[in-house]
């Protein structure tokens, strides 16, 4: 991946997500996971029909098992959105697929907009776009 070894990408948690991971992570392996998104987030497997969404399985120490992890990464430009997590197999339907690609486009959408407020913003007042 492009410059991906040089920085960390900003990881973004889902509020349903950072609830879940208090239950099943502690500290110190939640704080694991992130880094390891955070320099690799290509790391997952990529979940066909869902515009990218990705899947990583996590040892949970206070089940004792692994977790699914389920995230989105676009490029170095947008954070890394960690969307939920998953105790067991991921339902895999189209019905939940297509969600997950409503939410995605959302996401992008929403991140385009910032940009684009920001941008429009240094126009106005005379300075050139980051």
């Amino acid at each position: 991946m492009l410059g991906a070894v040089n920085y960390p990408i900003t990881i973004a948690e889902m509020l349903n997500y950072t609830k879940d991971a208090e239950r099943f992570f502690e500290v110190e392996e939640h704080e694991a996971l992130k880094s390891l998104l955070a320099w690799n987030p290509e790391n997952g497997m990529v979940l066909d029909g869902t515009g990218g969404v990705r899947v990583l399985q996590w040892p949970s120490r206070k089940t004792g098992r692994l977790v699914s992890v389920i995230y989105y990464f676009r490029d170095l430009n947008m954070p890394l959105y960690i969307l939920a997590l998953y105790r067991r197999a991921i339902p895999l339907s189209p019905e939940w697929r297509a969600e997950l690609k409503g939410l995605v486009n959302e996401l992008v959408a929403h991140h385009r907009e910032g940009w684009r407020t920001i941008i429009l913003a240094q126009l106005k007042s005379g300075k050139e776009p980051a």
